[in-house]
């Protein structure tokens, strides 16, 4: 399967996602977008749906007494990659708790973080493609699977599974082509 036609598919599932919000039509009704910046534009609305999302999990973080990884002061550049570690995981953790959180409060909020979800394996397809990354392209083909069989794309619910699993199974099946792969070799770039 290419990854090109995947992608296309994929995104008009995004479409059918964004259309059943009834954003679309609130952002055309208010002379934001017009309708067919409204089908293309998923980046823009991811990076306004995350902006927001945090500036809801920093207020809910001082809410709830939590530790703000948000908060410039806690940490500096100059300190070394343990503590910024420490500060990941500490976000990641937060953000995990603010979502199961705001999952049982909202429905809106929980298709929203459905978006940002499919949105980011679909930039991860789209960097796997073009930087050769194999195990990339598989978890991110491995995430976008659902939204194919929750917005009928059938020929893709149908035989996507199948070509996933043929591709997991490569280092068994055919050692050479998966070493090739592995090296980046299941793509071309053609400016350089």
């Amino acid at each position: 399967m290419g990854g090109f036609h995947i992608l296309m598919n994929y995104m008009a599932a995004l479409g059918k996602m964004v259309k059943s919000s009834g954003l679309a039509q609130v952002l055309v009704h208010s002379d934001i977008y017009s309708k067919v910046t409204v089908k293309q534009d998923y980046k823009i609305l991811y990076e306004a749906i995350s902006r927001q999302k945090l500036k809801f999990l920093s207020e809910w973080l001082q809410e709830n007494d939590q530790f703000d990884p948000l908060d410039s002061h806690n940490i500096s550049i100059d300190d070394n990659l343990r503590e910024w570690t420490t500060v990941a995981d500490k976000v990641a953790t937060a953000i995990k708790k603010f979502d199961s959180d705001t999952k049982l409060k909202s429905n809106l909020s929980m298709f929203w973080n459905s978006y940002l979800h499919a949105v980011e394996a679909m930039l991860g397809f789209i960097r796997a493609e073009r930087s050769g990354n194999w195990q990339l392209y598989l978890d991110s083909m491995q995430a976008m699977l659902p939204v194919f069989f929750v917005y009928d794309c059938t020929n893709y619910s149908r035989w996507l599974p199948i070509y996933l699993i043929d591709m997991l199974n490569l280092p068994e099946s055919a050692p050479e082509v998966y070493g090739m792969f592995a090296k980046g070799s299941f793509t071309v770039n053609r400016t350089g």
